[in-house]
């Protein structure tokens, strides 16, 4: 069992079900970014290299810092 489905399982117990789908709904948000992140780079003809990152919005701000 992981982190998440501990989370969901004790929510389940002590919170309303309203609350309950928001926090599956959340965490189904998450996972969605997590996975969605990628890198990809080629090389170009001059020599140099091309990188693209996809990231979450939160990595992505940090990653601009």
């Amino acid at each position: 069992m992981n982190l998440d489905e501990k989370l969901l399982c004790h929510a389940a117990l002590d919170a309303s079900i309203t609350e309950v789908k928001r926090l599956c709904m959340d965490t189904a948000g998450v996972l969605k970014q997590w996975e969605s992140r990628s890198l990809v780079w080629d090389e170009l003809s001059m020599g140099s290299t091309r990188i693209q990152l996809v990231l979450s919005p939160e990595i992505a701000q940090a990653f601009r810092k």
